[in-house]
């Protein structure tokens, strides 16, 4: 399993499409990537110009297809990213129950 958390700082000009843009791609990844568990945008309550992307993905080759993907390119990598003043991405290792008995 492969588990990504991206913290995105967002320039107040780009606020509204950016938001647009997070929710095409909510919408396409979930249409289009059988291997995506979950893919989920959330915003600070605190801060509007913060995001979190929670993504799952089943294993490496799903995440590799995710960010492979004509989407992926067009919507992160041209509308998105243009308009980040930061970002944190961690990678994270899930641990089932058993691991902690």
């Amino acid at each position: 399993m492969v588990i990504l958390t991206a913290h995105n700082t967002i320039r107040a000009e780009a606020l509204e499409a950016v938001v647009q843009d997070y929710a095409e791609m909510m919408r396409l990844v979930r249409e289009n990537e059988p291997g995506c568990i979950l893919y989920q945008v959330h915003s600070n309550q605190d801060s509007s110009a913060d995001f979190m992307v929670y993504e799952v993905y089943r294993d490496q080759a799903a995440f590799e297809t995710h960010i492979k993907t004509p989407y992926f390119q067009d919507i992160v990598v041209n509308r998105i990213r243009p308009h980040v003043i930061s970002q944190h991405r961690t990678f994270w290792e899930a641990h089932e129950p058993s691991a902690y008995e």
